[in-house]
């Protein structure tokens, strides 16, 4: 008797050390951690276009103790994006960081997977409902006469929401690359959804759009 309840209490004990599964919208929470750019995949039809979002939890040692797939995607394409995705074993350590000492916090990053329309095949393309302004030009990147063009992207989703901003191409310039999807990302908290989809046979479908930001100096 005395073995099974010494038994029992190790089993209870076992259990609350168990690390608790925690969904989508709870990791949200937590600090966002690493920008991915979104895994691109192609759609062949509208019916198989789309995003998904793959949330990582992070530890305060950066190890993925992890994932979650946000629910709110069609479950075929979950079950399609993850035959194509496999999370890093590490990522950096997120800090706050306060008076000049740093605390590792448990954090998150989300990826998402795009399975997405080629442009020569839409018959409409997805037009942004803000209004595209020019980022403040970097003051260090105008004193060492930095110039360039950043062309940052999106992947739009059929109803108009879309992902973050990434770099498509290079200004060669970080600090250039910085502010244009600084820029980017804050003209899409304007309105929701930011965009009006892109179309393929009159269907709204997934797809990619970019914006150029042109950085030059005043001669």
């Amino acid at each position: 008797m005395k073995i099974l309840l010494a038994a029992v209490a190790a089993l209870a004990v076992l259990g609350g050390c168990a690390t608790k599964t925690l969904t989508a919208e709870q990791l949200r929470r937590r600090p966002a951690n690493v920008v991915y750019k979104p895994k691109l995949l192609t759609a062949e039809s509208a019916e198989r276009s789309g995003m998904v979002s793959v949330l990582l939890a992070i530890d305060k040692n950066g190890r993925i103790t992890q994932t979650a797939w946000d629910g709110r995607s069609s479950p075929e394409l979950v079950e399609e994006a993850k035959t194509h995705y496999r999370p890093p074993k590490t990522v950096r350590v997120y800090e706050k960081c306060e008076a000049g000492k740093c605390t590792p916090l448990e954090s998150y990053s989300e990826q998402v997977i795009a399975f997405a329309v080629g442009a020569s095949k839409l018959s409409q393309k997805a037009e942004p409902r803000f209004k595209q302004l020019p980022p403040p030009y970097p003051p260090l990147s105008e004193e060492n006469g930095e110039e360039g063009t950043s062309k940052i992207c999106v992947v739009v989703d059929k109803d108009g929401s879309s992902s973050s901003p990434f770099v498509k191409k290079s200004s060669t310039f970080k600090r250039l690359d910085t502010a244009a999807r600084k820029s980017a990302a804050e003209a899409l908290k304007q309105v929701a959804p930011p965009f009006v989809p892109a179309k393929m046979g009159g269907k709204p479908v997934a797809a990619v759009t970019c914006i150029s930001y042109n950085f030059k100096l005043s001669e």
